[in-house]
């Protein structure tokens, strides 16, 4: 990767990560940095708003989550990115969120009936 005048070369295993004036010092990638080569969903407490932006990304589809409780809510999620859209339809099964279909692949999540709601 080169910016302005830095250059900096990545290995096999290794990621780089920029800010807005040059990369930083290349770092080992982790199991879920290298995931999608082979294709695999692997998110590991991650928030909930990350891994629905990931599943949408695989299967074509958008997830729109309401409330900040519920988009930071930590989940962990290890599957094919075949079975991406199933993999949302049981992450929203399995966290009790309420699912407004909207029509070709556009969902809204909603907090779980009797939980307290915060603002969008």
């Amino acid at each position: 990767m080169q910016a302005g005048n830095t250059s900096v070369q990545a290995d096999e295993g290794q990621q780089l990560r920029f800010n807005e004036r040059s990369p930083e010092a290349p770092q080992p990638a982790g199991d879920s940095a290298l995931a999608w080569r082979e294709r695999r969903l692997h998110w590991i407490s991650a928030p909930l708003v990350e891994v629905s932006q990931g599943l949408d990304r695989w299967h074509g589809g958008r997830t729109w989550i309401v409330g900040a409780r519920l988009r930071q809510q930590p989940v962990s999620l290890l599957g094919s990115a075949e079975g991406a859209a199933s993999s949302r339809d049981q992450l929203a099964a399995q966290l009790h969120v309420r699912v407004l279909h909207l029509g070709a692949g556009v969902q809204v999540w909603l907090p779980p009936r009797g939980k307290v709601r915060d603002a969008p």
